[in-house]
């Protein structure tokens, strides 16, 4: 079974990067403030994802299920995932985002958490998140800790992307902390730590990468193995990112890493089967065993009620 654990979908791109909106233009690109970029790939002729066309290109790739994310920039599409897992509930499970300065945050994430629609995406980035839209935001100031209480009370899945290692939210310290301090709440940290290419010859950012890296050696810690080809700018079939994948896996286990596509926007630089066979075909330190576990056999495990 091959389970992508980090997938998007959106019938129309309204969100936020930073204090600029966000909005599509054609053929892939966004308008962001007034910078229009080639953000998504360009076949995309009305730059949307719908759910239709990820369970197309699962099928054509022998992808059994997804999980459905969300970020600022793409929006906050609570009512489109619950949908989609409506129209397809063998095939999606999906997230509940929500700004965490909200003053309804805790009353917004009560509102949709269902048995298929139980995780919680927090963007942290500053690029793509919340730390760009709220300077200064930490994961333990009053309104986390609501929202992680909650969290635990629900036994929620949360998954965190922390962005670049060199940007605010990348807050391995605090991570720790919250980690140690909520056993009940199973965290996936995104991107397997966010190493990008401008900064994979940086001995201080390998040293920020192995700490954040360790922290899967908890119980409740687990990484997700999506983009992180395309945020080293790794040419297929992606060498040096099975590199530093390996020595993940030498650290906290293969039972800890859990593959993920993160299309649309990896497909301007990759195709789906070609995602997939970077673990399946070329990862050739791994067994068979341990490459069942990172495409499918791990997600399995950690979302529930699929």
């Amino acid at each position: 079974m091959i389970i992508d654990a980090h997938a998007h979908i959106f019938s129309k791109i309204d969100g936020k990067k930073g204090l600029d909106n966000t909005s599509p233009q054609k053929y892939g690109k966004v308008l962001t403030g007034n910078i229009v970029s080639q953000m998504l790939p360009p076949f995309l002729a009305d730059s949307s994802f719908r759910a239709e066309m990820l369970i197309n290109i699962m099928d054509y790739a022998k992808v059994d299920k997804a999980v459905l994310v969300q970020n600022p920039v793409y929006g906050i599409i609570n009512n489109e995932i619950s949908e989609a897992i409506r129209c397809f509930p063998d095939r999606f499970i999906g997230t509940i985002q929500v700004d965490p300065m909200c003053e309804n945050a805790i009353e917004i994430i009560k509102r949709y958490v269902a048995p298929k629609q139980s995780i919680l995406k927090l963007e942290l980035s500053q690029e793509w998140g919340w730390s760009g839209i709220h300077p200064g935001i930490k994961i333990d100031n009053p309104q986390f800790v609501a929202i992680w209480e909650l969290a635990s009370d629900l036994e929620l899945q949360v998954i965190i992307d922390p962005g670049k290692i060199n940007n605010p939210g990348y807050q391995v310290a605090l991570f720790d902390k919250i980690f140690s301090r909520y056993p009940k709440i199973k965290f996936l940290l995104e991107h397997m730590g966010y190493l990008t290419s401008d900064l994979a010859d940086s001995i201080k950012a390998k040293q920020r990468w192995l700490d954040l890296i360790k922290l899967a050696k908890k119980d409740n810690v687990f990484l997700g193995f999506s983009a992180f080809c395309s945020l080293l700018d790794d040419d297929y079939p992606c060498i040096s990112s099975l590199n530093f994948l390996r020595e993940a896996v030498s650290i906290v286990g293969s039972e800890k890493i859990l593959w993920g596509s993160d299309v649309p926007v990896t497909l301007k630089k990759y195709t789906y089967e070609q995602m997939i066979n970077v673990i399946d075909k070329y990862a050739t330190f791994l067994t068979i065993n341990e490459k069942e576990k990172i495409l499918g056999a791990n997600a399995l495990n950690f979302f529930k009620n699929w």
